[in-house]
């Protein structure tokens, strides 16, 4: 059994690529064979430019770069796990960057080799700050939309027939952050076409500190767990053991 880490943060051992490394360490307790790590700021990844020379070639991307390689690991795994920090309330460049390039995995049937691998996520992010933490701090990474665009009780769209940006979204709503940036990785495995999604974990309250994650026992371990937990489901699935998912 094979997992394959893709690590979006540009810092080598930041706090994501420590929770990754940790997470490597249990999918091997689990019983993983192998666990390869994919740092992305270290390789070459052009970004996709819309040319759909992938559509006329069936799938062969135009840019002779480092993602083919990548998109072949993923095809020889049995999980993979997708690991960013929350930058401008998404993943990094480096990671949407290799999301984007995904657009050629579906040609030339829309069978992307992915249809029976699975996913796991990790998301860390510097907010929201401890308890103690100042209170601007507090307003600035938790702003509303209301606060961030400034929607005026009569902006609407271009087209007036359409609802107006209230009906939309709920000005007075918090913008979760790390929620937007799991949800991105969530719709990724979706438009590659994977048999899903078997956990995420979440960590939080860092601040700007790359090693913040290290003083803090109880995410370290959480993240063990969770590669674990994830190697045992992939072994069940591979075994056609039926998995049971306890409600919380």
């Amino acid at each position: 059994m094979k997992i394959l880490i893709i690590v979006g943060s540009p810092r080598v051992n930041g706090n994501t690529h420590f929770l990754a490394q940790k997470f490597a360490e249990g999918a091997k307790m689990g019983g993983a064979e192998e666990v390869e790590e994919v740092f992305l700021s270290k390789l070459n990844i052009h970004p996709c430019i819309a040319c759909y020379h992938c559509e006329k070639k069936d799938g062969v991307c135009t840019f002779n770069d480092d993602y083919p390689a990548i998109a072949e690991k993923m095809r020889a795994s049995d999980g993979v796990l997708l690991a960013s920090p929350v930058y401008g309330c998404c993943v990094t460049a480096q990671m949407k960057a290799f999301f984007d390039r995904g657009y050629a995995f579906s040609y030339p049937n829309w069978v992307t080799g992915l249809e029976k691998k699975y996913a796991a996520f990790i998301v860390t992010a510097g907010s929201p700050p401890p308890e103690k933490m100042e209170p601007w701090y507090e307003v600035y990474h938790h702003p509303t939309f209301e606060s961030m665009l400034r929607i005026g009780k009569d902006l609407k769209f271009a087209d007036d027939r359409i609802a107006s940006i209230r009906d939309k979204i709920d000005p007075k709503k918090y913008v979760d952050m790390t929620i937007d940036t799991l949800r991105i990785m969530y719709q990724y495995c979706i438009f590659v076409r994977m048999g899903g999604v078997l956990g995420a974990l979440e960590v939080t309250g860092l601040g700007n500190s790359p090693k913040a994650v290290q003083g803090r026992p109880e995410d370290i371990q959480k993240a063990i767990e969770f590669g674990v937990q994830f190697a045992m489901m992939l072994r069940m699935i591979k075994e056609n053991v039926p998995l049971s998912f306890a409600k919380s």
